[in-house]
């Protein structure tokens, strides 16, 4: 069973750092050891990591292979009686099917484009030859005329000549006009760089978080559009994160700095995919975008396969009266105890409450919310005075979304305040609940 196990772990360790196809062979390594030893538990794990790997990948052969493999991994699950563990396997799986019709309606439109495209080729050739032709004749009649012109031309000044003194032409124009022509071209671009010296430019920060759910993440060109009160800026390519993180990977984070012409106050972003790339669709979770005066958080949680227009979950926070907070979250030491869903965090005090804060990227990097495991996040949000209670909940995404927590900690302003809760969040324990509301040192139901 070590050797299943191991090659287990290496094989997830592979995953979460995007070499999937190493990941897929540890999980065949790992299927073939618990095989040996006949642990239907193991070749269970084994092979939703193989499936994992192959939807991660992505392309119309491996996303295939994913749906069978999670319907075998659906099968053992069944035989195991873990009604948990099937409702997980058939969500996935779904989602996997989804991304395959996408992806062969995409690779559709695409033949379908490139057949258009050579059938337009060959129609504008057809057309040019006729025009050729055309213009040939045109051209051969137009000769003709001018060389029978010219004779007669030639004939009168050969007269002209006979009885009037030759006289000097003074030529006017070429360079004197071409560089009239110059000076215009010259007044135009002072006066459109006139122009742009009204528009403030600023340096607007944008922080970018791809979903965690299965093939989340897209290698196709990402677009933003932000529309302010005072204009909008259309067309932003995102391509150059400041941070060292994959581009639009499956639960990454990516920073950007753009020096871009004051809008005023945000009113809402679109966002739209090039649509192309063997991964297109994106799912993006959620946004944070500073400018010169405020942060704006925009919660997302959606595919963006058209362009897709979003508005600020909130008013925004001045930066002036941004505050940090440190969130501690502890999950229980029993079996089952973590969970792959997407948690999150409202904080409620004296002056207000942060809004809900997704609890995405934990100090130091890594996992989050595994069994046993302590994950210590820094937040910004508004000054919101002391700390009177919290609320705690997650979206029941990804497989083993059940979550058994033992306490949260919020420090803030130089106080921490203690939530114990050691108890599940999970549809399928105790009263179903995924969220609940929390207040210091006082242990719930």
């Amino acid at each position: 069973m070590e050797k299943a196990w191991l090659h287990h772990e290496i094989g997830r360790c592979h995953l979460e750092l995007g070499s999937y196809k190493v990941a897929e062979d540890f999980g065949q390594k790992s299927f073939e050891y618990s095989e040996k030893i006949s642990d239907d538990v193991w070749k269970l794990n084994a092979t939703i990591l193989i499936a994992q790997s192959q939807a991660k990948i992505g392309d119309e052969e491996n996303l295939t292979k994913a749906i069978e493999n999670f319907d075998k991994a659906y099968e053992m699950t069944e035989k195991q009686n873990d009604s948990k563990a099937m409702k997980a396997v058939k969500k996935v799986q779904d989602e996997c099917k989804e991304k395959l019709k996408k992806l062969q309606i995409g690779l559709n439109e695409s033949k379908n484009d490139e057949k258009n495209e050579v059938i337009e080729k060959k129609d504008e050739k057809e057309e040019n030859k006729q025009e050729d032709k055309v213009d040939d004749k045109n051209d051969k009649d137009v000769n003709d005329e001018n060389a029978q012109q010219e004779d007669k031309s030639d004939e009168n000044e050969i007269q002209q000549n006979k009885n009037t003194p030759r006289v000097a032409e003074k030529k006017e124009g070429l360079g004197k006009n071409q560089e009239k022509g110059d000076s215009t071209n010259r007044s135009k671009n002072s006066s459109s760089s006139k122009d742009s010296s009204k528009n403030e430019t600023i340096l607007y920060k944008v922080e970018i978080r791809t979903a965690n759910d299965l093939s989340s993440g897209t290698d196709a060109q990402v677009f933003m559009d932000m529309y302010g009160e005072n204009g909008e800026l259309v067309d932003i390519e995102l391509k150059d994160p400041i941070n060292d993180e994959k581009l639009f990977e499956r639960d990454t984070l990516n920073k950007f700095e753009l020096n871009l012409k004051s809008i005023g106050k945000i009113k809402k972003l679109a966002f739209i995919t090039s649509g192309t790339g063997t991964v297109a669709s994106w799912k993006l979770n959620s946004v944070k975008l500073y400018d010169n005066e405020n942060l704006y958080f925009f919660t997302v949680n959606r595919w963006i396969d058209t362009k897709t227009e979003i508005e600020p979950d909130n008013e925004p926070v001045s930066r002036s009266e941004l505050s940090e907070f440190t969130v501690t979250v502890v999950t229980s030491n029993k079996l089952g105890a973590g969970t792959d869903s997407n948690v999150f965090i409202n904080i409620f005090g004296e002056k207000g409450e942060t809004g809900k804060l997704a609890l995405f990227k934990r100090d130091g990097g890594g996992k989050l919310f595994e069994k046993g495991c302590t994950d210590v996040f820094t937040l910004e949000s508004k000054n919101i005075g002391v700390v009177k209670k919290i609320n705690l909940s997650h979206d029941g995404q990804g497989i083993g979304a059940g979550w058994h927590v033992e306490k949260v900690e919020v420090a803030s302003n130089g106080v921490t305040k203690k939530f114990p809760i050691d108890r599940w969040l999970d549809e399928d324990e105790a009263d179903g609940k995924t969220e609940i509301d929390l207040e210091p040192d006082v242990k719930p139901n």
